[in-house]
């Protein structure tokens, strides 16, 4: 914030101004600064509501599953208009031929041919069914219960375990009882799946091909805001991992 206060001050000379101007141009620089934050020089993949607010000079919408059900159809109208006006020079659509989206025959009735390009490219070379059928869920906080390490003392194992476990590297689920545990390579356990997403992939373990460590969050004591669970805390701070599964459909897709 200071260094766009400073900004401002730099730009204006420091004169007077209405409060309006300076409440838009702070709005716009810390838009710009969550942007680099995530993007930098590369490309910023994002849903449509985490992107709201922000703009890129270009901007490319994926297809698949923009049919909204029945009822919503305003409202999911408003979330394309959203993520078509975050582009600042170009924007790119794509559309699936086997999930036909709505909004963009609309546009093509809308718009003129100096408006909008259609490129239909010639797919030569197909990608193989296994990567067609491989589908990536990330297990976020609220997948794992998240004080599974804050309840054993800081001289427990599953701390140094924790600590040894950096992003990028792979990890396994193993079914323990009717949870599954996330294990380091080594077989330890260092986090335990909530059990909705237990119940999720437990018929899945077979074909799961990988398990990576996306990021590692601190949690703490205080964190937690009711005094008498924090009783059941016996170390000040821990880590929490965040998870990436990569599975494949292949297998279920052939059965049926």
């Amino acid at each position: 914030m200071a260094v766009c206060l400073q900004a401002w001050r730099d730009e204006t000379g420091n004169s007077e101004l209405p409060v309006k101007h300076a409440i838009d141009y702070l709005w716009e620089a810390l838009a710009e600064q969550k942007r680099d934050r995530f993007m930098g020089r590369g490309v910023f993949l994002s849903t449509v509501h985490f992107a709201k607010g922000m703009e890129f000079d270009h901007v490319a919408i994926l297809d698949g599953g923009w049919r909204a059900a029945k009822g919503a159809d305003e409202e999911e109208r408003r979330v394309y208009y959203v993520a078509m006006t975050r582009a600042k020079q170009t924007l790119t659509i794509f559309q699936r031929d086997d999930d036909t989206n709505p909004y963009c025959s609309i546009l093509l009735e809308k718009l003129s041919s100096d408006q909008v390009v259609v490129l239909s490219p010639e797919v030569t070379k197909a990608l193989p069914e296994s990567v067609l059928q491989r589908r990536y869920e990330l297990l976020g906080l609220k997948d794992v219960y998240l004080d599974y390490a804050g309840r054993k003392v800081s001289s427990d194992n599953v701390h140094q375990c924790l600590l040894q476990v950096g992003v990028g590297d792979a990890v396994k689920l193993v079914p323990k009882e009717e949870k599954l545990m996330l294990c380091n390579e080594a077989g330890r356990p260092i986090a335990v799946l909530a059990k909705g997403v237990s119940d999720k992939l437990a018929d899945r373990l077979g074909d799961i091909e990988k398990v990576t460590v996306q990021a590692m969050v601190e949690r703490r004591m205080d964190d937690s805001k009711d005094p008498d669970f924090r009783k059941l805390l016996k170390a000040e701070s821990w880590e929490v991992p965040v998870v990436e599964v990569v599975y494949s459909l292949l297998n279920e897709n052939q059965v049926k």
